[in-house]
């Protein structure tokens, strides 16, 4: 274990569908203070981020930044058709109800 440093490091790993850029800075303090940055889809994971931080590190103030991409471009263009007629359902209901035209174009939809 660590108890303070003052330092910079940077690693990237990549598999087939991801690739993860971690840079991590530190500078030495008194106290640990972490403070983390990742994309929102993988807040779910920060505690666990900060976790294994905290069993490394003893003291100092700690920035780790994630860079997360996605890899597998095929699927960034694909077009979920169940959810689009779920969506086409619900608006057509909606209409009815609120007795408004359904949209002339298919973009006020897509933007769902």
């Amino acid at each position: 274990m660590l108890l303070g440093m003052t330092g910079f490091g940077s690693a990237t790993a990549e598999d087939d569908r991801l690739s993860v850029n971690a840079e991590l800075r530190t500078v030495n303090n008194r106290y640990l203070k972490v403070s983390t940055r990742y994309p929102d889809f993988y807040a779910k994971l920060g505690s666990q981020i900060e976790k294994l931080i905290r069993g490394s590190i003893a003291r100092g103030t700690v920035n780790l930044t994630l860079r997360i991409d996605s890899l597998d471009r095929t699927s960034d263009y694909l077009l979920d058709e169940e959810v689009i007629k779920q969506y086409w359902e619900q608006l057509k209901h909606l209409s009815e109800v609120c007795r408004t035209p359904l949209p002339d174009h298919v973009d006020s939809l897509l933007t769902l």
